[in-house]
């Protein structure tokens, strides 16, 4: 079974979140703006360099089962919307999406997902985690002592 948890990243050294919700009617659900006092990382009591905002598909409690989609609300809105966001000072737009995955993980991509997102300057990043379980590994090992 594989479980996704796709979010938006914007980011821009001059990009303004509050800007792009008010042109766009899109609603963050994390962002900052350019000069914000970092609270925590390697910006924690200065102001940040650049602005940046995050958009998510789901609860990141529940994510989604299978894989990405053209039509998915995420999907949907970064497409809309990708050029008010760098008008905004968006400079780097992307999908960062963990997989978490059980025993295998096998995951293809639409080829119009992939037109649309490339159309638009927009990358997808993967990164992929194996769920842990209850599962013991040791039964392998029992073959050995027979």
């Amino acid at each position: 079974m594989i479980t996704i948890y796709p979010t938006g990243m914007l980011r821009g050294d001059h990009f303004s979140p509050a800007e792009a919700e008010r042109k766009t009617g899109v609603k963050f659900s994390k962002k900052n703006e350019l000069g914000e006092i970092g609270k925590r990382g390697r910006f924690i009591g200065k102001p940040k360099p650049y602005g940046s905002a995050v958009i998510e598909l789901c609860d990141p409690e529940e994510g989604v089962q299978g894989n990405l989609r053209l039509e998915d609300p995420l999907i949907q809105t970064l497409i809309q919307h990708h050029g008010t966001f760098r008008t905004c000072g968006a400079t780097d737009i992307h999908i960062s999406m963990a997989v978490v995955y059980q025993y295998q993980c096998n995951m293809a991509f639409d080829v119009k997902l992939m037109q649309a997102l490339g159309e638009c300057n927009i990358e997808l990043w993967v990164s992929c985690y194996e769920e842990a379980g209850d599962d013991d590994d040791d039964d392998d090992d029992d073959d050995e002592n027979e």
